[in-house]
């Protein structure tokens, strides 16, 4: 997911910082009551795409396996923030 990139070595998810304050930024605009037609005119990011960013536990650190959230990564985001979003 954007804010993210693999480790060729480890084959594991490592935050890109750049991307990763963009997402920071999508979930603080969000929680601040503003509206998807804004935040993607700021970020320059399509609305069906802020909603997937917005619902996706991957920025926890969390992998979907089998309907189950699996710990995985270092996360993005605070599940407060996940939470003041939503």
């Amino acid at each position: 997911p954007m804010g993210y990139r693999v480790n060729i070595d480890t084959k594991k998810w490592i935050i890109d910082k750049r991307q990763a304050e963009k997402i920071k930024w999508i979930f603080e605009m969000k929680s601040e009551g503003k509206e998807l037609e804004e935040i993607s005119k700021a970020v320059k990011i399509m609305i069906p795409t802020l909603k997937y960013i917005l619902k996706n536990k991957s920025y926890l650190g969390f992998v979907k396996y089998r309907d189950q959230l699996i710990p995985s990564h270092q996360a993005i985001i605070t599940e407060e923030q996940f939470k003041n979003a939503n």
